[in-house]
């Protein structure tokens, strides 16, 4: 008869990431840089939009008939052929005639129905799957964190906030988070968080209100 007390023991393997993210100025090693003890996500309270790769078309834009979409940054998951992306405004279709491999920083596609312009964004999901990027504000309210709740995407009244300094490659799994402390003067290089341009203005106010804030050279 099996023990009814007994749990399986459960090893999981992260990706060892040794290297500080590009919009992060302030060496990791040194003190109130990380805080203490790291936390954890709330995988409850991210939303679709959270929980997927963001697309973000670059400066150049790609016109109408053009079959490759130059991005903004590269991509942090790699997304199938056939994948059809819905980008901001009505129409704005694209369907990927090719795979894209994490990283890239362009798309191929079918001859595109609409011009896309610079910053049109749009979200690939892989389903099953939670992908919370480095450099994201997350934060919770001091009740949540009384509770014992995780952080979640930064709204309006958080009292707790911080930004995401390792990728979360699956917080359905595994949702251990190292966080960049707010409020010590690190130093942030506004211009490599992802998708910058396109963060609302209160998130933009809270991060430059909160770190050192500085425009990078790559």
């Amino acid at each position: 008869m099996a023990n009814p007390y007994y749990t399986k023991p459960r090893i999981h393997f992260g990706d060892y990431q040794p290297i500080s993210p590009q919009w992060s100025g302030t060496p990791q090693h040194q003190p109130k840089v990380l805080v203490p003890g790291g936390g954890h996500l709330n995988a409850s309270a991210f939303t679709a939009s959270s929980n997927a790769t963001p697309i973000t078309v670059a400066a150049a834009g790609a016109a109408a008939g053009a079959t490759t979409i130059p991005l903004q940054s590269a991509i942090a998951s790699s997304i199938p052929s056939g994948k059809i992306l819905d980008f901001t405004g009505a129409g704005k279709f694209a369907k990927l005639t090719a795979a894209a491999a994490e990283g890239a920083t362009s798309i191929t596609v079918e001859a595109l129905p609409q011009a896309l312009v610079s910053g049109d964004m749009a979200y690939y999901s892989m389903g099953d799957y939670l992908l919370v990027q480095s450099g994201t504000l997350v934060g919770r309210t001091y009740a949540e964190r009384d509770a014992g709740i995780g952080y979640g995407p930064y709204a309006t009244g958080d009292e707790e906030a911080h930004l995401l300094f390792f990728d979360v490659h699956n917080a359905l799994i595994d949702n251990e988070a190292e966080l960049y402390m707010a409020k010590s003067n690190n130093v942030v290089y506004e211009n490599f968080l992802p998708n910058w341009t396109s963060l609302s203005t209160e998130i933009k106010t809270f991060i430059r209100a909160n770190y050192n804030c500085l425009i990078g050279v790559a």
